[in-house]
């Protein structure tokens, strides 16, 4: 987890230099935290892109670095030269424009946060070409010499803001070098000292050092040399000006205390320079020395009592307020002077492990002998009782008063995980968010807390996330719950596993776990339940059960029971589907349809189903699909695959069990019961269709081609069947016959067959009339005789 000051705020500033080569060019930055103070010596990672075309464009080239900031904080590079499998020199600059982008891991790592990036604009040989293609130059001649007066000049630095700046790239750079004119240094300057070469010649005026006036003081001999700085083999002189008395004011001057300006001997020194130090001492008599310059002492007796406000020594820089004691540790200190040194209080400590700002901030840590590293506490007593923590931000008052060992942890604001005291990678934001019992050792782990007293008496809990005002408020040690909106999951105390999203979800539940509410007071009330799925506003508010699963507005709103599911938008007993989970049981209040309905909505239908034309089998598509199947696949001897119950059956009407209607919704027939006999009917013909014609074919030579056969309908039945042989029968009425390429089966509507057998019935009939008619002829001739 990335230190919350840089998360909350990380103040850069960098400006872009280009060096002598066109290959590279100079990039410098100040890292500060929050509060704008410089991250000085710290390591850092980077990772610099150059993007093409916007602040957003594709990267034309990616470099890293590992670098650590010096004592003000500022980090130096040259982009170019940093690590990458780019080449920096393919980059076409005139074919577009380009941004840097930067990114951090303040850490010294990889894992780097976006900063942000900027438009480079043109690099000094761009801006040179620009000239030059003006016929314009900012040098100008005058005779043999050059000169420029417009601005100023930069060697090292594109923001020169003097006449001339030569700004070094590193230690070992060479800023200035003069040479003789057999090629030999005179003089050459680099960060780190300025070294003089002369060539052995006569001596100077006079020895050593002198800081003095050309005077007749000194043998009456006048200088008519009125340089003021000579350099030469055996000495450097400084000089002033020879006019006679003394100076108007005196500059920078270290010297003796003494009477008078005569030639009274050094007792003491008060200006030593040595191997290892420069020094400026005082005599400490207690008296003002004779003239004023530039002085360094200590307080003395006519001072008043002995007090130091500033204090350097090779432990600390010091800044105080008052006391006699020495603080406890080094680093830069402001704090009140105290009677003995381990009651000294601090306003601000800083070592390179740990930055603390506030009275009593980190105060266990500025005791050597404990462990605790790389912490940043801000606010009064934050971080006060840590020993062993590290990685730690805390920001407000208070704020992980009682952590003691700790990691990884960040809290900001008032109190926030105040009674803290071991637990690991917690993110608590908020007053007293995370605060904890006074009564009770807090030490959950991984939990987020944000909002103002979001998860306040959290004691054990782990892996949490309380988002919004009092969100998990009693949560004690439930853990790996999801509470998010005002006062969600406000009173759990031990319930685990829970997802409450909206504002009041679940917030009166204390031990129920597994439950997921979403929406505004969704399972406000329900204490103690389990395994609970509640969706919607106010669904399941004041329910007392477990296991149940309402969605929608209101839904189950009032339901005690458990094992139930409500889908509704309102609160009602009778919702729109209400089932229960106990017995496998579901009731749908209303009508119902499955599938695409291909006709205009209509009325009075409970259950529709619409298939498509089609159905998937064995790897292949074949038309004519089922709207629905039903199967009963027990063994007992009444097997009942569909049972449909309709009107009272008193025959004073038709019961329509089944009603069978074509594709178009044109009705082909049913299955109809009345006065206790159950039938079938379909279609017939009218009067009055113009497709009407009469059946003239000899049924009953046809009736008499039909073999009757006995068969296995099911090669695993062990019984036969009487019926019909299809192969057959398709050919004499095809209309009543068709095979099944799917099952490979011929499939026989019997009912098809009424109407051939009752034209066979009536050819037969006719056959029987004419017959009795010729008998009864035969019969009137035999009598007429």
């Amino acid at each position: 987890m990335k230190k919350a000051i840089t998360i909350l705020g990380f103040i850069m500033s960098c400006f872009i230099v280009f060096g002598q080569s066109p290959q590279a060019f100079k990039y410098q930055t100040i890292i500060r935290d929050i509060s704008g103070d410089v991250l000085a010596n710290q390591n850092v990672g980077l990772q610099i892109s150059i993007l093409e075309g916007s602040d957003t464009g594709t990267p034309v080239y990616v470099e890293t670095w590992n670098l650590t900031s010096n004592q003000f904080g500022l980090i130096t590079l040259n982009v170019g030269e940093g690590t990458s499998s780019d080449d920096f020199t393919l980059i076409d600059w005139g074919t577009n424009s380009y941004w840097l982008k930067i990114a951090l891991d303040e850490n010294g790592g990889t894992n780097y946060s976006d900063m942000g990036a900027s438009q480079l604009l043109s690099v000094p040989y761009a801006l040179y070409s620009n000239t030059s293609a003006n016929g314009t130059n900012q040098w100008l001649n005058s005779g043999s010499d050059i000169y420029f007066n417009s601005g100023n000049v930069g060697i090292g630095t594109g923001t020169p803001s003097k006449k001339l700046v030569i700004k070094a790239e590193n230690d070992t750079d060479t800023l200035m070098e003069i040479q003789d004119m057999d090629g030999n240094p005179l003089m050459i300057i680099t960060p780190k000292l300025t070294k003089f070469n002369f060539i052995e010649g006569t001596k100077g005026v006079s020895g050593g050092f002198a800081v003095g006036r050309y005077a007749t003081a000194k043998g009456g001999k006048a200088y008519s040399d009125t340089a003021l700085l000579v350099i030469t083999p055996d000495s450097a002189r400084i000089y002033t000006s020879g006019t006679p008395g003394k100076g108007v004011s005196g500059g920078f001057a270290v010297g003796r205390y003494a009477t008078a300006k005569g030639n009274k001997s050094y007792v003491k020194k008060y200006f030593f320079t040595g191997i290892d130090s420069t020094r400026v001492y005082t005599d400490g008599n207690g008296t003002k020395g004779v003239s004023g310059g530039f002085a360094v002492g200590r307080y003395a007796t006519a001072k008043g009592i002995k007090k130091y406000n500033f204090y350097t020594n090779i432990d600390s820089t010091r800044i105080n307020t008052g006391g006699l004691a020495k603080g406890v540790s080094g680093g830069f200190a402001v704090g009140r002077y105290a009677t003995a040194k381990g009651s000294a209080e601090n306003y601000m400590y800083m070592v390179p492990e740990n930055y603390f700002i506030g009275h009593q901030a980190g105060d266990s840590l500025q005791n050597s002998t404990y462990t605790g590293k790389y912490n940043l506490f801000c606010g009064f007593e934050s971080g006060l009782s840590d020993t062993s923590g590290s990685y730690n931000s805390f920001f407000g008052y208070q704020s992980g008063y009682r952590n003691i060992s700790g990691k990884n942890n960040v809290f900001t604001g008032y109190n926030t995980g105040k009674n803290h005291i071991s637990g690991d990678n917690n993110v608590y934001i908020g007053n007293e968010a995370g605060s904890g019992s006074l009564s009770e050792d807090e030490t959950g782990i991984n939990n987020v807390f944000i909002g103002t007293e979001s998860g306040t008496n959290n004691t054990t809990g782990i892996y949490n996330t309380f988002l919004g005002y009092r969100t998990g408020y009693q949560n004690t040690t439930g853990g790996h719950n999801i509470f998010l909106g005002y006062q969600s999951g406000l009173n759990n105390t031990t319930g685990w596993t829970n997802i409450y999203i909206g504002s009041w979800a679940g917030m009166d539940n204390q031990t129920g776990s597994d439950n997921v509410y979403i929406g505004g007071a969704s399972g406000r009330d329900n204490t103690h339940g389990l395994r609970n799925t509640y969706l919607g506003f106010y669904t399941g508010a004041t329910a007392t059960g477990t296991d149940n699963v309402f969605i929608g507005y209101e839904a189950g709103k009032n339901e005690l029971g458990s094992n139930k599911l409500f889908i509704d938008n309102n609160e009602t007993s009778t919702p729109l589907i209400y089932g229960d989970f106990s017995s496998d049981f579901i009731r749908i209040h209303g009508s119902a349809t499955i599938g695409q309905n291909p006709l205009t909505t209509s009325t009075g239908y409970k259950f529709r189903v619409f298939a498509d034309n089609y159905r998937y089998f064995n790897g292949f598509f074949w038309y004519g699909g089922y709207a629905a199947s039903i199967y009963n696949d027990g063994n007992n001897t009444n097997r009942r695959g569909l049972e449909i119950h309709t009107g009272t059956d008193d025959g004073s009407g038709t019961n329509y069990q089944i009603v069978f209607n074509d594709g178009d919704g044109g009705y082909q027939g049913a299955i109809t019961s009345s006065g206790g006999t159950v039938s079938y009917g379909a279609k017939s013909a009218k009067s009055s269709q113009k497709s009407l014609k009469m059946y003239n074919d000899n049924a009953s030579f046809l009736i008499n081609k039909i073999s009757i056969v006995k068969f296995k309908a099911n090669k695993d039945s062990e019984n036969s069947v009487t019926g019909f042989n299809g192969e057959e029968l398709i050919k004499l009425f095809p209309e009543s016959t068709f095979y099944d390429k799917e099952e490979d089966a011929y499939i026989t509507d019997k009912s098809s067959l009424v109407p051939i057998l009752v034209k066979a019935i009536q050819e037969q009939n006719k056959k029987i009339q004419d017959l009795e008619q010729q008998i009864q002829e035969l019969k009137d001739l035999i009598q007429n005789k």
